[in-house]
């Protein structure tokens, strides 16, 4: 049976100056798990921030550090809303009768300066909580405590396995200082039981029923408590033999040998647990490939990670939480070379997994990774498209729910079924298309999934699909109009009066096109000259010039003039210009844009512009994404093939740039800070950082509602 759960959104704010600023550690106290379910995680904010008339200093023997009150001290730290009241449960446990939790003000930080706090730029006050320690003063050092050195050196035995405790556990066998004061995770369940035996079954039944410990599905056979079970974060991957979901897809199973802990004898995939010291579980799952299949990089190509979700083996008294990812051979990849966990393999079909004698739920892991071939289809143009913007393959997106419709329908699928397949599909749309441009697609398939469950019928399939394509075809056509939005507030900031304008654009946007061709048939302007940075490797930015003159009609060209130069001219076009014309792939919640590398360069151009320059991001409100993820996920490296196969170099030359000591990076996005951008133009308007919050918080919360119970 499959239970789902609903995520819970907490409205408590925390300030963390110590170990809580590690988010495994975090995420461990809070959830039970280091990779917890990114539905749960999403409804974190967090941010750098200080916290003024405290000092920190180290604890005696301990990783972790206190703070006291101290006129004219000042602590930086982390700021985190969004907890709940069962986290802050769980957080009075882990920091124990040392410490005092208590109302304070803490000050974001617009900018972060130095590690001696020089160069912070502050925001307004905000009430939270923090932990004040209580105890003997004399137990505390005179010296600050070092953040850095606790990741590097300390962090492991706070969130590793078992095996990573020892040291530890053998230090209290010793009758030497626990360096963790009991906050390993088997120290503080043993503190809490033994200390508040009462209060121990109290907050675990309350992360129980608050479905604290993830936010991940349960697959499971009869109602049990968890109490007391192990947890373990792993992972299952397949290789497939080809790409997408059809009738004959056959995917490697192994067959467990009599040598492994669990489930000997029945047949699996490539599984194991997520490490510490793996990056992601999408790095243990490679790890784990290559370690039971002597298959690499070089052999495997991931198709695409599956939804995660949970399952409770009542007989091993364990809570699983698996993340499924599929792979696919390469031309030319090694034969599978099992080690001592299997004793023999072989490919078999997905259809017929259900009938071997498999791991629980093996099918349900299978089923999370592959989509029918027109979901699989859209998938890759998602991820191979370097012409169209992100508003356009948005739409492509939004265009998958509507052939779905009668796909399923096709099927037998009740409403039901299908609602939920649907949503299954958006999701893969939304995590696997394009992360970088992640927040367009995001946004627009779960503004097409609210439109369309108002049309949800449980008990009539031909009014579900008359009337939910109805819905999907005017979210389209809705979409279509918002660009023309976009072009009247444009031409309202730029054209007040009659003028002669100068501008810089380094993006290929559609957007943008439509609205300098706006502003070339308003008959307030005068003459535009248009900067473009030819925008290697790719040279969209000649692409885009062209574009832009092959739609000039009549005598619209008079009033154009465009200069295009290559990419180092970038400082002296911004200076003349009077406008910076970005577009967005994302704007993160604190209003930071992601678009075309070369942005930032730009911009810091027009900030010391003798014509103070304005930087206008234009963009649809779909590009602003969620909080709760860091600007570092969202790295996009293109094939450094664009960038050399335009050299003009010998043989010998290129081989010299082909050796190891060479790397050619090709980096398609990066990102402008909030503070160099000087408005945002949207189908909304112009919009302020707070409008802009509110968006990510509303879209934070269709993404819960839609994909949190898949």
């Amino acid at each position: 049976m499959v239970e789902q759960e609903t995520a819970a959104m907490g409205d408590r704010a925390a300030f963390f100056y110590g170990t809580l600023m590690a988010p495994p550690v975090l995420y461990r106290v809070c959830y039970g798990t280091i990779t917890p379910e990114l539905s749960k995680i999403q409804g974190l904010s967090v941010r750098p921030a200080m916290l003024h008339g405290y000092r920190r200093r180290r604890v005696k023997y301990c990783d972790y550090p206190a703070i006291t009150e101290a006129r004219n001290s000042s602590v930086r730290g982390s700021l985190v809303t969004g907890l709940t009241d069962d986290d802050i449960w769980n957080l009075d446990l882990f920091e124990g009768n040392q410490y005092k939790r208590v109302k304070v003000q803490v000050t974001p930080l617009r900018k972060k300066g130095d590690d001696h706090v020089d160069g912070n730029s502050e925001g307004h006050d905000v009430d939270a909580e923090t932990y004040v320690w209580i105890d003997d003063d004399g137990d505390l050092e005179d010296k600050e405590w070092d953040f850095a050195d606790f990741k590097k050196r300390k962090m492991a035995r706070w969130v590793g396995t078992d095996d990573e405790y020892e040291e530890v556990d053998e230090a209290v066998r010793d009758e030497k200082h626990d360096p963790t004061g009991g906050r390993s995770f088997r120290g503080q369940s043993k503190r809490s039981r033994d200390e508040h035996p009462q209060e121990h079954m109290e907050v675990t039944n309350a992360a129980t029923s608050f479905g604290n410990l993830s936010k991940l599905p349960i697959a499971i056979g009869p109602q049990c408590s968890t109490e007391g079970w192990r947890k373990r974060n792993v992972v299952t991957s397949f290789i497939c033999d080809i790409p997408d979901w059809e009738p004959s897809v056959k995917v490697a199973l192994f067959k467990r040998s009599d040598k492994v802990r669990t489930y000997q004898g029945k047949w699996a995939g490539c599984s194991g647990s997520i490490d510490t010291t793996d990056a992601s579980p999408e790095a243990a799952a490679r790890r784990e490939l290559q370690e039971e299949t002597g298959l690499t990089g070089e052999d495997l190509k991931l198709l695409r990670p599956g939804k995660p979700f949970r399952m409770l083996d009542e007989s091993l008294q364990t809570e699983w939480s698996i993340y499924p990812f599929a792979f696919v051979l390469k031309s030319g990849a090694k034969s599978i070379t099992i080690d001592w966990e299997h004793t023999e393999w072989r490919f078999v079909s997905a259809t017929t997994l259900a009938e071997a004698d498999t791991v629980p739920n093996l099918d349900i892991s299978l089923n999370r990774t592959l989509v029918p071939p027109f979901v699989a289809s859209v998938l890759r143009d998602l991820n191979t498209d370097q012409e169209s913007g992100a508003s356009v393959l948005a739409t492509k997106a939004v265009e998958v729910p509507l052939k779905a419709l009668d796909h399923l329908a096709r099927g037998g699928q009740s409403p039901v079924e299908i609602w939920k397949n649907i949503r299954m599909y958006a999701w893969h749309l939304a995590k696997n298309g394009r992360p970088s441009m992640g927040a367009a697609i995001t946004s627009a398939l779960l503004v097409a999934l609210a439109m369309l469950e108002a049309k949800l019928d449980r008990n009539d399939v031909a009014y579900f699909v008359e009337q939910g394509r109805r819905a999907l075809q005017t979210a389209i056509r809705t979409r279509q109009r918002r660009m023309d939005l976009i072009v009247q507030h444009f031409l309202k900031t730029v054209l007040d009066r009659p003028r002669e304008l100068c501008l810089l654009t380094i993006s290929s946007s559609s957007t943008i096109k439509k609205c300098i061709l706006g502003l070339l048939r308003s008959p307030l302007l005068q003459h535009l000259t248009l900067h473009v940075p030819e925008c290697r490797p790719l040279c969209e930015g000649a692409s885009f010039a062209s574009s832009i003159v092959s739609k000039l009609k009549g005598d619209e060209g008079a009033k154009l003039h465009i200069v295009l130069a290559t990419d180092a001219s970038m400082a002296l076009l911004a200076q003349r210009a009077d406008y910076v014309l970005l577009g967005a792939d994302r704007i993160a919640c604190d209003g930071d844009v992601s678009n075309k590398t070369g942005s930032l360069p730009a911009v810091l151009a027009a900030s010391n512009s003798p014509k103070d320059t304005k930087v206008l991001v234009i963009s649809e409100l779909d590009k602003v994404a969620g909080p709760g993820i860091s600007h570092e996920t969202l790295v996009e490296n293109g094939n450094p093939d664009e960038v050399t196969k335009t050299w003009t170099l010998d043989e010998n030359l290129r081989a010299l740039l082909s050796s190891t000591q060479v790397e050619v990076k090709n980096v398609y996005f990066e990102w402008v800070p909030a503070e160099y951008v000087d408005a945002y133009i949207t189908d909304g308007g112009a919009i302020s950082r707070d409008e802009i919050e509110r968006r990510s918080e509303y879209i934070q919360k269709l993404e819960l509602k839609y994909f949190g119970d898949l």
